[in-house]
């Protein structure tokens, strides 16, 4: 009873967050007139986190009473609270490091024994491998992933498991660099499955270069062949993890509405001499020339943002035959971080299926694909930082949880593994639960290339509205004669 109750009670506020929040504000600013001094806005935020983590404190506890919760997998450690790590008590946090510490991965458990039985290594890590589990929606909107990785194959195996379903399609890329064993336990693991594809012709990548770009569209073009009819393609590198289950996830893309989620804003005049100068590799590195670099097309407009996010599949198809889409692909070939304005840059064309317009373009809080957190932001890292990006530990966790992205980047499991461990509960038992009602539809709902789309997209997405836009702008740039396009691999 107590239970039931204290779900309704969350729902009520679920249901009017928007009438609580402005009656607050309402109250803070009249309190603001009568004393001074008081942030209203802290008022709210305090007031709305004090019932979330009353309802979740409340919750969890009855759950844990009625020992309703399921280990997500038989080889997770069972002596961590993730419950109390998710909110932030600072004395599970103590008895998580010095666990992390002094616990290591049991023989048994070890990807490399695993692999050797399918079956051993679906039941101990619960893969989903019944389509009856899943619900009608799920198999209607199949997704695409794609991981790129060069390290670390019980990590990447971890997010495998966790975003696995037998009507997706998985493309996984790894680094030539890469240890001969990382490939050969990854490639034992996709052997199991009949809708994992590993790329069999790598490549060695070089950071920062043409290869990120080459490893991502070899993985568009074998997923397109696959006669799975997915409809969002989402890249991801083997040090990510997911902060919602595949059912959200697809109820979040199709609130987008056929629109493309991608970074994307002006490229920063400091940083034009990435696409301005020549770069070559050397050995393992890429470097800068004194040699300035053709325009690919005057008066192009580039743009950067993430290498990341969830394509539409007509933007993948565009992607792969276009011919400026091609063009422009092979020309970014010699720039420095050419992953970071292939798809920010393409986004933005007039023809680009799902594509980012200029009524739709707000580069300020509107990427909903990944959580980061960079040095320079006022989020606190829990953990450390590498190449201003915080890597993640188990302090992260209450951060983590409340976030509306759809991944977060990045983690090492060999630094802190019960960060992941813990998400990967919470994510068990939100599939188990699936009160999809309780997520921020407000933020999803007014993202700016949703809301463009919703009204827009039925127009947008005809194939003669976007050629007469193609056409217009080929025009208006004086292009009357398109260069060879780049071959096909494969």
């Amino acid at each position: 009873m107590f239970l039931s109750s204290l779900k309704k009670q969350f729902d009520f506020y679920n249901k009017n967050r928007r009438k609580i929040l402005v009656v607050c504000l309402s109250l803070s600013i009249l309190f603001c007139l009568v004393f001074g001094g008081i942030n209203h806005a802290t008022c709210c935020i305090q007031f709305k986190d004090q019932i979330s983590k009353t309802y979740l404190r409340g919750f969890y506890s009855d759950i844990q009473k009625q020992k309703a919760i399921d280990p997500p997998t038989t080889c997770i450690p069972k002596h961590i609270n993730c419950i109390k790590l998710v909110m932030g008590e600072r004395e599970e946090l103590m008895k998580a490091s010095g666990y992390i510490k002094h616990n290591k991965t049991g023989n048994k458990c070890q990807l490399r024994n695993l692999v050797e039985n399918c079956n051993a290594l679906k039941i101990a890590h619960n893969y989903v491998t019944d389509n009856k589990t899943i619900f009608k929606e799920e198999l209607e909107f199949p997704l695409a992933f794609a991981i790129k990785m060069h390290t670390s194959p019980e990590q990447a195996e971890q997010l495998l498991r966790n975003i696995y379903r037998p009507h997706n399609v998985y493309c996984i890329y790894v680094d030539k660099k890469s240890k001969e064993e990382t490939f050969n336990l990854i490639q034992k693991v996709g052997n199991c499955f009949d809708n994992i594809f590993i790329v069999e012709n790598r490549i060695e990548v070089v950071y920062s270069s043409i290869n990120l770009v080459e490893a991502e569209v070899e993985c568009m073009r074998i997923v397109s062949k696959s006669k799975k009819n997915w409809k969002y393609y989402i890249n991801l590198t083997g040090q990510e993890f997911p902060l919602k289950t595949n059912l959200e996830i697809v109820k979040i893309l199709q609130r987008l509405n056929g629109a493309n989620d991608i970074e994307s804003y002006e490229y920063p005049f400091i940083m034009q001499q990435r696409y301005t100068k020549e770069h070559v590799i050397k050995g393992n590195s890429i470097h800068k020339t004194n040699n300035l670099k053709h325009s690919f097309i005057k008066r192009f407009q580039m743009s950067k943002g993430s290498a990341y996010g969830a394509f539409s599949r007509p933007f993948v198809d565009f992607i792969l035959t276009d011919n400026i889409a091609r063009m422009f692909l092979k020309w970014l070939n010699g720039t420095y971080a050419p992953e970071e304005s292939a798809w920010a840059t393409l986004n933005t064309l007039p023809w680009t299926p799902g594509g980012f317009h200029k009524k739709a373009k707000n580069p300020t809080a509107s990427f909903l694909s990944r959580a980061v957190i960079w040095s320079w932001d006022k989020s606190r890292c829990r953990g450390h930082y590498i190449r201003g990006i915080c890597v993640y530990e188990s302090g992260d966790l209450p951060w983590l949880a409340h976030r509306e992205e759809l991944f977060a980047n990045k983690f090492d499991i060999n630094r802190d593994h019960v960060v992941l461990d813990c998400l990967e509960e919470v994510l068990r038992n939100r599939t188990k639960d699936n009160k999809v009602e309780n997520l921020n539809w407000d933020f999803y709902n007014t993202l700016p290339h949703a809301e463009y789309y919703a009204k827009f997209r039925q127009m947008q997405s005809s194939n003669n509205y976007l050629q007469r836009k193609k056409e217009m702008w080929l025009k208006d740039h004086n292009v009357t004669e398109m260069l060879e396009p780049i071959s096909s691999r494969g």
